[in-house]
C-alpha cells in the first residue's frame, strides 16, 4: 500500500519461473544431420504462450478495513503484450546415422503409417 495510505486502483503482478522450471511436454519433434562428425540430433520442442504478468485492477467498493489493515478486491487480466511466444526445446538426443536408422524402422513396425490417423496427432 503506498506511504499515503490509498489502495492502488491497478497494478502488475509480474510472473517469474523457478531456476528448474520444465513443463516436459513437447508438442513436435525435428531431426536434424548429420553433423560435420556423422552426428544426427532429434530435438524434442514445445511451442508456448508465457505469460509475463497479470494486470489487478480495484473492483469498485471493495475496500474493506479489516484487523487493522486493509482489504481490496482484485480482478486480474492477463493483456496480449504481457504475453510471449516462444519455442521451448525440451531434450536433444544425439546419434550416429546407424541408430537413427534403427529407431526408424522400430517407430515404422510399431506404428505402421496405415494405423496412424489423422486425429491421432
Amino acid at each position: 500500500m503506498p506511504d499515503d495510505g490509498e489502495v492502488p486502483k491497478e497494478m502488475k503482478i509480474p510472473h517469474h519461473r523457478a531456476p528448474h522450471f520444465a513443463s516436459h511436454f513437447a508438442t513436435n519433434a525435428i531431426v536434424t544431420g548429420p553433423t560435420g562428425d556423422g552426428m544426427h540430433h532429434i530435438i524434442f520442442y514445445a511451442d508456448v504462450v508465457g505469460i509475463i504478468s497479470e494486470t489487478a485492477r480495484l473492483v469498485d467498493g471493495d475496500v474493506k478495513e479489516h484487523e487493522g489493515g486493509v482489504l481490496a478486491g482484485y480482478q486480474t487480466t492477463v493483456e496480449l503484450d504481457d504475453t510471449e511466444s516462444f519455442r521451448e526445446n525440451k531434450a536433444r538426443i544425439t546419434m550416429p546415422h546407424g541408430a537413427l536408422i534403427q529407431l526408424r524402422d522400430l517407430l515404422n513396425r510399431t506404428y505402421p503409417a496405415t494405423e496412424i490417423k489423422d486425429e491421432d496427432n
